[in-house]
């Protein structure tokens, strides 16, 4: 070992400066205290820096934890090292040299690096020699590269030689204690606590698939190396862009790993989620879409320490979002919108607002959701962060068009996507889901061929890029077009796409997951449309069954959950049950997408239709005509307008028809009259799709010679 560390010595790495005189530099992570209180700087202060990238060769993570720099920060100038990890592998007397390395006070570190080394080299039991070279020499480029901004890869950039060479051959150490076999001895021991019947199974998924991503990581960050030591054409810039990619990718590997090694009954349930949504490694090997995508990071070192721990932080914000846990999730990104805001790099304030903005979208807190998307907006076109302008536009337009029903805000917002998209380039998985995105705003405005066009690109790409569509994301274009068909009264056909979405989820997620709510719910849908009532409410009873072990009582999916049911037990003649139920989602929808948006308006006619029933045609008729007013208002689909003109027609001549109702009887039955040709003349809009209402409607009128 002493060889090996006289080797790289020899190569003046360690002895290259780290430090300057006057002011503070370096990385806040590897930053002896000197350094934080401005105090003078000497060859102690590099043999701190090495110590702590040492230890993180040696343990896996760093002897000074903190998600903030100011947490650092204290753990540093107060000498608080972390606990040895459980299982950690490194001999005491080790661990002695490197704590001394690591002191406060520098009189108490070595006299200098060859010192250090000297102690490094003189083994107190000379048998154990061969085993203990062939671990530190693995740890001596691990230490190069996770000390790599404070000052390593400058020594990349001044050409020294063998560093390269150091750096590659780290690969292999940077998954200990991340993804070894101790640590899938302890996630699978945390999902087998959990009780549940199907842990065993989910475990074994979960181990597969990250054994292939961590394989394929080190092969990819391997090659990155060799293309740069054969001179293959690849530019130093681009080294640093493949290797910041990975860095990314191993940091998530990490982020995910101590989430599921703390795994509950949620965390087992929504585990494949989260693997599967670890980052593309393809794009890291990627020449041109680096340099596409590349984001620059600030010159300082403390800054991009501080980015860099602000996108770990993120990447557990996207876990948890896809874990199905939004609360925590968001009380995560609302944090690091704060703390990007005050670091004032606008890439990353675009990241921690589009994730923020997602997870209340999530949430159903679409006003919010609205609010932080367009911060996100703002600064990724001021930051020339492509990829977050087209993520933010596609759920900008998604919660403004759709779940706000917005349309007249949605042309400026489509051209703005469109045009983010060209700029970007290549990229068909952000193709795909603006596709469904605009889909859905053309179905949200009744033009349902429209809609199921863009939809079925969408599907056709997601399922080129995901080999077959059985991802997630293809789920979600799925239920989309299964909606569109399912408004053009193509049941069949929506039905098999939400069919086919629901076994996406339920593997893919989990039988569990928040998201797995949603095929449920159209199923449910399709099947009162079918007047398969137990069906229906099997579906919806389920529905609210995962809701709310997994999200806010006030969430939106409850919602429909809720007004399905009420159509159920209102065709069972339970009306006060079913009353309840379209209030309840009356109310949910009101608070979560204010008190005009077309959903409210099926809630309102479920529950004129039910007061009609019993007799009391005052509030009948104010829930009738308040629907309609929403649907002129806010509805663009002729038979939805249709629909609310016929049911407030019957209850105005029922109620008109009726000894002692209110108001002139004979201008009752007109205005009644009068309703139900227009609700005809709306349906005629959409021949002829909707003969079978029209002709209802004909005998109806046809009844009272109307």
């Amino acid at each position: 070992f002493a060889d090996a560390l006289k080797d790289v010595g020899s190569s003046n790495v360690l002895e290259l400066r780290l430090t300057r005189t006057g002011g503070m530099t370096g990385t806040p992570a590897y930053m002896a205290p000197e350094q934080y209180l401005h105090h003078k700087v000497d060859a102690r202060t590099d043999q701190f820096s090495f110590c702590v990238a040492l230890y993180e060769g040696l343990y896996g993570e760093r002897p000074f934890v903190g998600q903030t720099v100011a947490a650092v920060r204290k753990q540093v100038i107060h000498g608080i090292i972390a606990d040895e990890p459980s299982g950690a592998d490194v001999p005491p007397w080790l661990r002695k040299i490197v704590v001394r390395g690591l002191s406060v006070h520098p009189a108490e570190r070595y006299a200098s690096m060859d010192a250090l080394l000297a102690e490094l080299s003189n083994d107190p039991d000379l048998h154990r020699q061969r085993n203990r070279r062939r671990v530190l020499l693995g740890v001596s480029g691990a230490a190069l590269i996770a000390a790599s901004v404070m000052g390593y890869r400058f020594a990349l950039k001044a050409g020294l030689d063998g560093s390269r060479e150091l750096e590659c051959k780290a690969a292999a150490t940077r998954l200990k204690g991340i993804w070894d076999d101790r640590r899938k001895a302890e996630i699978r021991d945390a999902f087998l606590a959990t009780k549940l019947p199907y842990a065993q199974t989910t475990w074994e998924k979960v181990e597969a698939k990250l054994d292939d991503y961590t394989r394929s990581w080190s092969e990819t960050h391997d090659e990155a190396c060799r293309t740069a030591e054969t001179g293959q054409g690849q530019s130093l810039r681009l080294r640093e862009l493949s290797l910041t990619c990975l860095d990314e990718r191993h940091s998530a590997i990490g982020t995910l790993s101590g989430l599921l090694v703390q795994a509950d009954a949620t965390t087992v349930n929504q585990a494949m989620a989260m693997t599967r949504s670890l980052g593309d490694l393809e794009l890291c090997a990627d020449p041109e879409r680096l340099l596409a995508r590349a984001v620059d990071l600030p010159e300082d070192p403390a800054m991009r320490e501080a980015i860099k721990l602000a996108r770990k932080r993120l990447d557990e914000a996207e876990l948890r979002q896809l874990a199905g846990q939004y609360e925590s999730g968001l009380q995560l990104a609302t944090e690091l919108t704060e703390s990007a805001d005050e670091l004032e790099f606008l890439p990353l304030r675009a990241e921690a607002w589009l994730r923020r903005g997602a997870l209340e979208e999530k949430s159903g807190d679409y006003a919010n959701a609205e609010f932080s998307l367009r911060r996100a907006l703002w600064a990724a076109e001021a930051g020339r962060h492509d990829e977050v302008a087209v993520d933010g536009l596609t759920l900008l337009l998604g919660v403004v068009g759709d779940r706000l029903a917005r349309h007249e805000d949605t042309k400026a917002l489509t051209e703005r996507l469109t045009a983010a998209l060209a700029r970007l380039g290549d990229d068909n998985l952000r193709k795909a889901q603006a596709y469904n995105t605009i889909g859905r705003v053309y179905a949200s405005q009744g033009e349902y061929e429209e809609a199921v066009k863009l939809q079925l690109k969408a599907v056709r790409l997601g399922e080129q890029l995901f080999d077959g569509g059985n991802h997630p994301v293809v789920a979600t274009f799925l239920l989309d077009l299964g909606q569109a068909h399912e408004s053009l009264d193509h049941d069949d056909e929506a039905r098999a796409r939400y069919e086919r979405a629901l076994a996406i989820l339920e593997e893919s997620l989990g039988e569990r997951h928040p998201d797995v709510a949603a095929p449920l719910t159209s199923l449910g849908n399709i099947a009162n449309a079918h007047e398969d009532y137990e069906t229906a409410r099997k579906h919806f009873e389920r529905v609210l069954e995962i809701l709310e072990s997994t999200v806010d009582a006030d969430h939106p999916g409850m919602a429909h959950a809720l007004y399905g049911l009420g159509v159920v037990y209102e065709h069972r003649s339970r009306w006060q049950r079913a009353e309840r139920y379209f209030t309840r989602a009356l109310d949910i929808w009101s608070q979560a997408q204010g008190p005009d948006h077309p959903q409210n308006a099926l809630a309102l006619l479920g529950r004129c239709r039910i007061q009609a029933r019993k007799g009391s045609f005052s509030k009948a008729l104010a829930d009738c005509e308040r629907a309609l007013a929403i649907r002129d208002l806010k509805t663009l689909d002729p038979g939805m307008r249709g629909e609310a003109r016929f049911e407030l027609a019957r209850v105005r001549w029922e109620a008109n028809s009726r000894r002692g109702a209110e108001g002139d009887t004979a201008d009752g039955l007109k205005q009644a009259l009068k309703l139900a040709r227009e609700a005809r003349e709306e349906y005629e809009k959409q021949q002829p799709r909707d003969r079978e209402v029209i002709a209802e409607i004909d005998g109806w009128l046809k009844e009272r010679n109307g």
